[in-house]
């Protein structure tokens, strides 16, 4: 499982990670592998987390691993206007802390990037409903929001809420959470 509401409130990309550096080829390979997994049943392994445990509170510092965490958040952000209301409700609670009452503005997003471009980027795509117009793409965040979008449409023969809910359960990290020593 990625992260759900009762593992992490908090899973921060630190300011010295490299920023958000996905492009087509790398998000055509986890597209491509989810999707022979989920029709062919099984989980699937997104390879190693390596975390260290935040000071306070109930969160994490990502030493490895962002770059799959922030696509695998966009890919479900994307996911979310395709998928009945249930699954955007369990979707929601993986993406933002809080209330499920409160609108996505309001709710404390559960990814914090702290890369010199990431918090507004990765904000902007896991809070949109719809395509991102492409006079307005600015970012690779935006790139690969509308990537997957696209990616969604074309594979109308899956079953959107199947394949959101495959993500959320059965997508796995190896996760090394270090203790924080002071």
């Amino acid at each position: 499982m990625l992260f759900r509401s009762s593992d992490y409130s908090r899973v921060e990309i630190p300011s010295y990670q490299r920023d958000y550096d996905w492009t087509i080829a790398e998000w055509e390979d986890l597209w491509g592998d989810l999707l022979a997994v989920v029709t062919s049943g099984g989980d699937y392994f997104i390879g190693p987390l390596n975390a260290e445990r935040l000071a306070t509170g109930n969160g994490i510092h990502v030493a490895d691993g962002q770059q799959r965490i922030t696509s695998i958040s966009i890919l479900l952000s994307a996911l979310r206007s395709y998928v009945q209301p249930g699954t955007q409700t369990v979707i929601n609670d993986v993406l933002f802390a809080g209330s499920s009452d409160q609108d996505l503005d309001e709710r404390p997003m559960r990814l914090v990037d702290q890369t010199s471009l990431g918090d507004t980027n990765i904000r902007r795509v896991l809070s949109a409903n719809t395509m991102i117009p492409m006079d307005e793409v600015t970012s690779k965040h935006d790139r690969a929001f509308n990537y997957f979008h696209e990616q969604i449409q074309k594979n109308a023969s899956v079953d959107r809420d199947v394949f959101a809910l495959f993500i959320l359960n059965d997508v796995y990290f190896a996760r090394v959470v270090a203790q924080d020593s002071g």
